[in-house]
C-alpha cells in the first residue's frame, strides 16, 4: 500500500530545511522498500525534487496460528480448520494482522498440503475491535454474499480460531459493512 503522508519543514522560508516524521506501518511492507520525500509544487501540486532511498527493516517476529479450511481432510465438516503456523512481525496490532494475513490465503507451500482459503477475491479487511472479550472483525461489503453456506461456515471457523489464540478473545463477531446480519450470507 503507498500512502502520502505530509509533513513540513522548518526553517527560513524559500530555503531547504530538515524535517522529521513518524510512520505508523498498519501492515508488513516487507523488508526491502523505498522511501521516498518529494516537495509539491505550490503552482500545480507536482512533485519536485524527489528523493528514494532503499530502506531495510527488521522488525523482531512472532510465531503466530493460523487456521484453514482442507477441503480433502474434512469434506463434510465445513466448520472444521487446520492450524499452521506463520512467523508475522510484532505488532501493536496482531489481530489486525492475523486476519489479514488470513485474507492473503495460505502460501503456495501450505496450498501443497490442502489448505485453502474460502474469502471471496473482493473481501477486504476494514477494523478488528476487541472489547470486553469480544473481538469484532468488520469486513467490506464484499463478505455480503460469499456463495454458499459451507464457505461461510469455514470463514467463520477461520476466523474465530485465528482469533482465540489471543488472550482476553472469548467470543467472536463478524461484521460486513457494519451489519452482523448481512455478513457471511450464503
Amino acid at each position: 500500500m503507498i500512502e502520502t503522508i505530509p509533513t513540513t519543514a522548518q526553517g527560513p522560508m524559500g530555503e531547504y530545511a530538515p524535517f522529521r516524521s513518524e510512520l505508523f506501518l498498519t501492515s508488513w511492507p516487507g523488508e526491502h522498500f523505498s522511501l521516498e520525500a518529494f516537495e509539491a509544487s505550490p503552482k500545480d501540486g507536482s512533485e519536485q525534487s524527489l528523493v528514494s532511498i532503499p530502506v531495510t527493516l527488521t522488525v523482531p517476529r512472532a510465531e503466530v496460528q493460523l487456521y484453514f479450511h482442507d477441503p480433502a481432510r474434512a469434506p463434510k465438516d465445513c466448520s472444521r480448520v487446520f492450524a499452521t503456523t506463520r512467523s508475522l512481525p510484532l505488532s501493536i496490532a496482531p489481530a489486525q494482522l492475523v486476519i489479514k494475513a488470513l485474507l492473503a490465503g495460505p502460501t503456495e507451500s501450505e496450498k501443497r498440503t490442502g489448505l485453502a482459503s474460502p474469502f471471496p477475491p473482493d473481501a477486504s479487511l476494514r477494523s478488528v475491535n476487541i472489547r470486553l472479550g469480544v473481538a469484532t472483525v468488520d469486513f467490506n461489503t464484499g463478505m455480503r454474499n460469499v456463495g454458499g453456506a459451507c464457505r461461510a461456515q469455514a470463514i467463520q471457523s477461520m476466523v474465530e480460531k485465528t482469533l482465540q489464540q489471543f488472550p482476553g478473545v472469548q467470543r467472536v463477531r463478524i461484521t460486513a459493512g457494519g451489519s452482523e446480519k448481512l455478513a457471511l450470507q450464503p
